[in-house]
């Protein structure tokens, strides 16, 4: 048993100071990605935090797992910003899994999918942010949206009249020119 075996938990067969370096690099990857997305560097953003979890799959630190769902929020949050939306909705859904309770996740993936025309997924995260935010009307104004182009009329002018409840000024030029 190697001297960092206890102290980093590390059960592979990599020697000890592969398995240290491996640990010191994957919290550095981490706060790397993290750094990047602040700096609006978004491709390397997504660089570090692939590396990162490349490095995790080869090893085995239970006590580095915490780190896994922020860097798939900031991955996802990266492909968002660099207009890759269909590898943003798969690191989305990724960090929905850990986490559906956040409202920021799921109204970033309904974006994503309607830059790619995926209206009845886009549908279905607006009705999950509004389970967290009820009262959001620029969700209801894009599940009029989003229920005009899907040829669901009369569904629309009920999401945009619900917007145009909560205050939203737009909506009843919406309800006008398309309901």
């Amino acid at each position: 048993m190697g001297l960092f075996d206890n102290l980093f938990g590390n059960k592979s067969n990599q020697p000890d100071s592969q398995k240290s370096v491996d640990y010191i690099r994957i919290n550095l990857l981490a706060k790397l990605g993290e750094e990047k997305l602040g700096e609006g560097k978004y491709n390397e953003a997504i660089d570090y935090i692939h590396e990162f979890f490349e490095l995790m799959n080869r090893n085995s630190f239970t006590d580095l797992q915490h780190l896994i769902q922020p860097c798939n929020f900031n991955l996802a949050l990266s492909y968002s910003n660099s207009e890759d939306y269909s590898n943003a909705i798969v690191y989305w859904t990724k960090f929905i899994q850990s986490d559906r309770t956040n409202f920021d996740a799921y109204n970033e993936r309904l974006k994503a999918f309607f830059e790619l025309n995926k209206l009845p997924e886009a549908i279905q995260d607006i009705d999950n942010a509004l389970r967290l935010k009820p009262n959001r009307d620029d969700l209801y104004i894009n599940k009029g949206i989003a229920l005009i182009k899907m040829g669901n009329k009369l569904e629309a002018r009920k999401a945009l009249t619900r917007a145009k409840e909560l205050g939203n000024a737009d909506a009843q030029n919406f309800i006008n020119n398309h309901c």
